[in-house]
Parts: C-alpha cells; sequence; structure tokens
C-alpha cells in the first residue's frame, strides 16, 4: 500500500478539531487527548494553533492512549472529565459508550461535518483517521519483505520477533486476525492463544507499552514484528531501520474517532465553528504520513 492510498483513506483527519467556539471563550483552555508520536506532532504543531486562531482559547494536550483514556475517564466518572475531548480506536468507542463516558457528537452544530466521506461519519464523533497493521522488519537483517504471518513462527527468527502486551490496539489487533487467521471467533479466541503459546520460542521481547516497543526497534532487540504504519514512518523519520511490508491475507485496521466527554462543553454548547479546513487536512495528513 503506497502513501497515496493511505493519504486517501485519512481524507477525514482533522476533524478532531470540530470544536465549539462559544464553549471555549477566550482565556479559556480545552483539554484534548492525543496519541503519542507523529500524532502529538501534529496535533500540536497544527490543529492547536488553528483552535487558538479560531477561538483565542489555548490547548492543553494529553499524551495518552485509547485504554488508559477510558480507565482515567472512568476514574473520574461522575465529576469533571480529565479532558475534554478525547481519542479512541474502535474498541475503546465501544467501552466509553457502554460506560456512559462520552456523548453523541452534535452533528448539528458542526457546519464541516457534512464534508466527510460517510464511511468517516459515526454517532459518537468523525473518524479521524484509519490505522494499517502489517510486518514490520529490519531491512538490514531481512532483505526480503515478509509475505506472511506464519513467518513469525519460522525457526530463523528464534528471539528476534517482538511483541506487545495487550493493553494496546496494537496488541489487540494482532490477537484478533491470528485468531481469524486460525478458524477462531469472537467467541473463541483459543485458536489464537495456542499460536501465541506456540510463537513464545521466538519471542525475544514483550514491550509493555508502544514506547518500551520503539525502543526495542532502535537498539535493534527485534528483527521482527506486528507493527502500525504510524509508528513505522515515526521510527523511519529518525533513521531507525524498519520497514512495513503488508502480508498476503491483507492489513489489520481500524478506525480512530474523536469524541466529546460526558458532561462536555461541546454537547452543552449552541454555537460551533469549525477550524478544520481543506489545509489543515492536508497539512495533517502530510504530517502523520510521513
Amino acid at each position: 500500500m503506497d502513501r497515496r492510498r493511505m493519504l486517501a483513506g485519512a481524507a477525514a483527519l482533522g476533524a478532531v478539531s470540530f470544536v465549539p467556539a462559544r464553549a471555549f471563550a477566550q482565556g479559556k483552555t480545552l483539554v484534548a487527548a492525543t496519541f503519542p508520536g507523529t500524532w502529538n506532532e501534529a496535533h500540536r504543531n497544527i490543529l492547536a494553533p488553528a483552535f487558538r486562531r479560531a477561538t483565542g482559547a489555548a490547548v492543553t494536550q494529553s499524551i495518552i492512549l485509547g485504554t488508559d483514556q477510558v480507565a482515567r475517564l472512568q476514574a473520574a466518572k461522575g465529576s469533571r472529565p480529565p479532558f475534554d475531548v478525547a481519542i479512541f480506536d474502535s474498541p475503546q468507542v465501544l467501552d466509553a459508550a457502554r460506560e456512559g463516558l462520552i456523548v453523541e457528537y452534535p452533528v448539528a452544530k458542526s457546519p464541516r461535518y457534512g464534508e466527510l466521506l460517510p464511511a468517516f461519519q459515526d454517532k459518537w464523533g468523525p473518524k479521524i483517521t484509519m490505522q494499517v497493521i502489517g510486518i514490520g522488519y529490519n531491512p538490514k537483517k531481512i532483505a526480503a519483505p515478509p509475505k506472511s504471518w506464519e513467518e513469525l513462527w519460522e525457526p530463523k527468527y528464534k528471539g528476534r520477533v517482538g511483541l506487545t502486551t495487550l493493553n494496546s490496539q496494537l496488541g489487540i489487533a494482532f490477537l484478533a486476525e491470528l485468531n481469524r487467521l486460525k478458524g477462531g471467533d469472537e467467541a473463541n479466541f483459543e485458536p489464537a492463544f495456542k499460536a501465541l503459546r506456540e510463537l513464545l520460542p521466538n519471542v525475544g521481547a514483550i514491550a509493555a507499552n508502544l514506547g518500551a516497543y520503539a525502543t526495542l526497534w532502535q537498539q535493534e532487540q527485534i528483527d521482527i514484528a506486528p507493527y502500525n504504519f504510524n509508528f513505522v514512518q515515526t521510527l523511519k523519520g529518525k533513521d531507525v531501520p524498519v520497514e512495513l511490508a503488508i502480508p498476503g491475507s491483507g492489513p489489520v485496521d481500524w478506525s480512530t474517532i474523536s469524541s466529546p466527554m460526558r458532561p462536555s462543553p461541546i454537547s452543552r454548547s449552541n454555537t460551533s465553528t469549525s477550524i478544520s479546513t481543506p489545509a489543515s487536512r492536508r497539512r495533517c495528513s502530510s504530517r502523520l504520513m510521513m
């Protein structure tokens, strides 16, 4: 999959900035959750300045993964939430909605929401991008791009395979895809866990979080592992030897949604303004897909 196709898939990027002006009068601060890596860089350098220009309000970023956002929101339930706007991957949206932590997106108050492709419109908020998982590999050690997930089990990679714990979307998505390929279903994940047990002799390290996972690649402690496009591009920008291969079974993907909180100044506002323009979306898309 080339960059052009990835950029097309991220057509909705920047919709995270569809936030009300009057809810954040001059001198106020919007607290927005963001993911690490190129996510927070793009939000800090592009969307936050655009929001300040449009509203006169400041922006504070909270760099935190989706599962941890849900945990913090649950801990604060019934009081002021730790963020005004959160971004969740698909599974966390379902968790947050079930727990009553988010409100339906105020479509009528967002003049640019209708510009999004229908596939990127969701009742809990705009789908601001798609993420793709494939097989990350070190091209210095692996000359030919891997063509199948099965290659992770090959004896030549003993001690060189990397994994993340299952508290990350990367780990969850890999487990779900493995389960699908091994014949499991939503009610039976044993095929995936059996395959993981069989993979353990090849596993050289299991990272506790995505930051530690990036360090494994930077220090070349692993040569092959599940990874997503966004983080591969971040590491390549730091001259880390890593590439992404899409297996023959196809890419694993999920959407990321921007959601207003409950209680939320966004849901209470009577007037909204979109600071997401075609220019800001292009700039964000270019930054995230670098």
